[in-house]
């Protein structure tokens, strides 16, 4: 501050103390913002090709007061993190009642809109593609019904295993809806590392273990005396 306080007096640009121009930079966080946005975005690549990315994602927060503690009554926070920008373009607070649905923030014609696995909702995502959006969605194998061209059901774990020489599946599906036609995609997954892959199943392996502690505790023989 002293310095650029210092350079700015020498040169005439203005005659002002290291103190108030930190008094003004506390005043204009949102233009600093803007400016250390656009410089970022300047030397960032055009991956989007000039269109909008979106992270979609929501968060929870527990109401307080042991009442609400125990009845397990929460605030839960729906954002939108805009990309290249870095900045939020839109939050939505509701209580435990609203869910995290694809279709909650307004869809801006033209953007790409990524969502975790909690977001594959086939009936809210039709209304967000027909909005002239695109959607990249991650998905559980289980989660949902996957169907070919025919109407017929795709076998994944099939489709998985032929992929497994090229690690890599690239192709058009199809996601079935309780209400209207089938929504036309592209199913995309990449064969794990294998170091990825046996992290994956260390955590598998450890959450089988504490799921079977956890039987064996429920079924302990009752103490003795007891009917």
């Amino acid at each position: 501050m002293r310095s650029t306080a210092a350079w700015a007096t020498s040169i005439g640009l203005v005659d002002i103390s290291n103190v108030a121009l930190l008094y003004r930079l506390l005043e204009c966080g949102d233009w600093l913002a803007v400016l250390v946005g656009r410089a970022l975005a300047a030397a960032a690549p055009e991956a989007s090709r000039g269109r909008l990315i979106r992270l979609i994602d929501a968060r929870t927060v527990p109401k307080a007061g042991t009442l609400a503690k125990t009845k397990n009554r929460l605030w839960r926070v729906h954002s939108a993190f805009d990309l290249p920008d870095e900045r939020f373009g839109f939050f939505e607070l509701t209580d435990q009642q609203g869910g995290e649905t694809l279709d909650r923030i307004p869809v801006v014609k033209g953007e790409i809109r990524i969502a975790d696995r909690a977001y594959l909702q086939p009936d809210r995502m039709g209304p967000v593609l027909y909005a002239g959006a695109d959607i990249i969605v991650r998905a559980g194998w289980r989660n949902a019904r996957w169907l070919d061209g025919e109407g017929e059901p795709v076998d994944l774990l099939a489709e998985f295993h032929a992929g497994t020489a090229s690690g890599l599946i690239d192709r058009s599906i199809w996601l079935a809806r309780k209400s209207g036609l089938p929504l036309r995609l592209r199913l995309v997954a990449v064969k794990k590392t294998a170091q990825v892959a046996a992290a994956a199943r260390r955590k598998a392996r450890q959450a089988a273990r504490k799921g079977g502690h956890q039987i064996r505790r429920a079924r302990s023989p009752p103490p003795s005396g007891s009917s």
